[in-house]
């Protein structure tokens, strides 16, 4: 009976123990699946966060305005590769930065003129920012990106129709350490080369504190298409660095955003982010918060879960130099003399003098016919030269006239004159029928200057003086009235009529490129010739007009080697078109020169690498010497879009020129010149040559310089290359010019 009831208790405890363990069962078999969804709904809220940090880098954008300073900066949304679009990412954005900060480092370095410039592209910096920032505050595509990821997550065990979506709105934040690494980054470096190039000391201390060294950065990986090429040696701007201002001279910040350079996007501690909740200015956010739920759909439930996660971006090895891709450098040359306002037209032509009268007839000097004797007002006359011995005919003629002899003298010829007297021979003049024979080589302009024309014995038989000669000696400066000047000249014409006579002229003006215009003693030159074919006794003042600044060319001068610039062995522009890198080696020739004159062409490679950060300095040497740079002309550097290699050209695109017209926008900066030593000797042999040089004689081909009485040592001439550093707003990097300064003034009087 003991043993029964013993068996009984038995039984009911272990029945007991039974219902227990399956009550127990159950229970756990319920909590395990309140867990499971629990987690389940963190992974898919993990999922979403994530997929909001990934595609909020690339996929929201805005658009930078047309041909403005941002404009071509944006990336592809999906390689990252920059596609000189529009459209700023959160990584183009950033692009923009680098070029905001290098327009602020230029300006630093060019000083207070440029102020406003950089400050004017901070603020467009500040609303590119904002702009951003709005697309990346929560809304807009943000929750699309989460529920696209969140969704496709496996939540069965809340349910069979169970999903997870936000129960709050995204919220931003800008975090500022990221990895432990205590340092926030762009993922846009400077080149420590461009910035040392601006030598300006205080610029590379504001280089020093703004940026942050990557060399203790490991790579935790990088973007498929492997476009990019990083380095551990990169120097990434700061981000969310409210301090990062120029201070005491542009005191707008530079606030660039934190995307984790070298780094992917990852999942944060709530705590964190919490702590980095707080807007830093304008600049566009680098991490979210989302916060979800989800119902359990199984029956007999009902009841939500939920989950918090926090994401932040990672850039990978998507890194970018600091450039200003569409900038460029305007190279000029000066307007051409002639076209300077006030300048005397000049033909620029020459002509051969070895044909005019002051080289021939009225030249008394070896070589020369002169002087030429005239008498009846001019109307008479003779060269001394060519066997003709003018004063002598002529004088014969008025011995002859004047002579008187008796009635039934012997020598006595029927015009009562003395035949022995007779120039023609006895008995001759006297004979009505030899009143139009030919007293040549004697010449007669009386009716009018006809060409070749010789005085008749009619002609003759009314000289009864000698008038007098002409020569060079008549053309010299100053003087009262003279006969043999032209009658503009406060004279009688001789000259005028005489050279028609003689048939003599300049003959037709030849060479001469106007195209190629004037340097500032072409033109000098140019005004002498010209006065010179016209017969004038005196140029009148010469000089260079206005503010004398007219373009270069080369050309040797006097110490270089060179002599006299002879007409027409060589043209009136004697001087020779010459590219940027021909006119600034000619402005330093032979170490004649001062300023900073051995910078220009660093100075052009500093800004060159702005606009393209790989070009080395041959490539910018080789731009320099590829076109010839004419007075008048201007040229561009710049880079074609989607070319890896500058041009220079005539005309910069509309792109580039950032709605201005680049061909009057001001440079703000100064610098010193690089000048050559000036040319003093230029009288003599560039201008009013004399003899000398390869065709031994003086200009226009005469027997020496068409003026003898000239101002040596009136004139000097410099060549000047000047660099205006511009800080890059607008695009517009600086100019580079060419200009030739021929001072000084004179008068040239008296034909050789």
């Amino acid at each position: 009976m003991k043993l029964r009831r013993r068996r009984g208790a038995t039984l009911g405890l272990v029945a007991v123990i039974v219902l227990f363990i399956a009550i127990l069962g159950i229970g756990f078999f319920f909590l395990s699946k309140i867990m499971g969804g629990g987690r389940e709904v963190a992974n898919a809220t993990d999922a979403g966060a994530m997929n909001v940090a990934k595609r909020a880098l690339m996929e929201p954008t805005v658009n930078a305005p047309a041909n403005d300073e941002f404009d071509g900066l944006g990336v592809d949304t999906a390689t990252g590769i920059p596609n000189n679009s529009a459209q700023i990412n959160l990584l183009a954005y950033n692009r923009a930065v680098g070029r905001a900060l290098l327009v602020a480092l230029n300006a630093r370095a060019i000083g207070p003129a440029s102020s406003k410039l950089a400050g004017d592209v901070i603020d467009k910096l500040e609303l590119l920012g904002k702009n951003l920032q709005s697309q990346l505050n929560g809304g807009g595509m943000l929750p699309g990106y989460f529920d696209t990821m969140a969704k496709a997550q496996n939540v069965k065990m809340m349910g069979p129709t169970s999903d997870v979506k936000l129960s709050m709105d995204i919220q931003p934040a800008w975090m500022i350490t990221q990895d432990g690494d205590g340092m926030q980054k762009t993922n846009v470096y400077i080149n420590k080369q461009i910035v040392d190039m601006m030598g300006n000391p205080t610029v590379s201390n504001l280089y020093n504190a703004t940026t942050v060294n990557s060399a203790q950065i490991k790579s935790k990986g990088s973007w498929p298409q492997g476009a990019f090429s990083s380095s551990s040696g990169h120097n990434f701007i700061r981000a969310y660095d409210k301090n990062m201002t120029l201070n005491s001279y542009l005191d707008k910040a530079i606030l660039g955003a934190a995307v984790g350079p070298q780094d992917r996007a990852h999942l944060v501690h709530l705590g964190q982010f919490d702590t980095c909740a707080t807007a830093i200015g304008y600049a566009p956010p680098n991490s979210w918060k989302t916060q979800s739920q989800s119902q359990n759909t199984n029956k007999g439930q009902g009841n939500y879960g939920g989950a918090v996660a926090c994401a932040v971006v990672g850039s990978l090895n998507a890194e970018y130099e600091a450039c200003i891709p569409r900038g460029y450098v305007r190279i000029l040359n000066y307007v051409s003399a002639a076209n300077l306002p006030g300048a005397v037209p000049v033909s620029g032509q020459d002509v051969n003098g070895g044909s005019s009268i002051f080289n021939n007839e009225f030249w008394s000097g070896t070589g020369g016919t002169g002087p030429t004797w005239h008498a009846n007002n001019g109307t008479i006359f003779a060269e001394s030269g060519n066997g003709t011995n003018g004063y002598s005919r002529i004088m014969a003629w008025v011995n002859y006239n004047n002579s008187s002899l008796p009635t039934g003298d012997i020598n006595r010829d029927a015009d009562g004159k003395d035949k022995r007297l007779d120039p023609m021979g006895p008995d001759f003049s006297p004979n009505p029928g030899n009143a139009n024979v030919s007293c040549a080589p004697i010449r007669s302009n009386v009716g009018g200057p006809k060409p070749k024309n010789f005085a008749t014995v009619a002609e003759m038989k009314n000289v009864k003086s000698l008038g007098g000669k002409c020569d060079e000696n008549n053309f010299d400066a100053g003087g009262g009235y003279d006969p043999c000047r032209a009658v503009a000249d406060n004279g009688g014409g001789y000259v005028t009529d005489m050279s028609i006579n003689f048939e003599r002229g300049m003959g037709s003006p030849s060479g001469g490129n106007s195209a190629e215009g004037f340097n500032g003693i072409e033109y000098l030159k140019a005004r002498v010739v010209d006065s010179f074919r016209s017969g004038a006794r005196c140029t009148g003042h010469v000089t260079v007009p206005g503010d004398k600044k007219a373009g270069m060319k080369t050309y040797d001068r006097l110490r270089d080697g060179g002599g006299a610039k002879n007409t027409p062995a060589v043209d009136v522009q004697f001087a020779n078109v010459g590219s940027p890198y021909e006119l600034l080696m000619h402005t330093m020739r032979g170490g004649q020169f001062t300023g900073s004159c051995n910078d220009v062409i660093g100075m052009i490679h500093q800004r060159c690498k702005e606009i393209l950060p790989t070009v080395d300095r041959a490539e910018v040497e080789a731009l320099m010497k590829s076109q010839d740079l004419p007075p008048g002309a201007t040229m561009f550097i710049f880079l074609p879009a989607g070319s890896n290699k500058l041009t220079m050209q005539a005309t910069v695109p509309t792109t580039h020129a950032a709605a201005q017209d680049p061909f009057n926008i001001k440079a703000e900066g100064t610098h010193p010149t690089c000048a050559s030593n000036p040319d003093k000797d230029l009288v003599d042999y560039s201008v009013d040559s004399k003899k000398g040089g390869p065709n031994g004689k003086g200009d226009t081909n005469i027997h020496d310089q068409p003026y003898t009485n000239r101002p040596v040592g009136a004139f000097e001439s410099t060549d000047i290359v000047e660099w205006k550093p511009s800080c890059g707003a607008h695009n517009f990097l600086g100019e580079l010019s060419f200009r030739n300064e021929t001072t000084g003034g004179g008068e040239f009087c008296k034909p050789n």
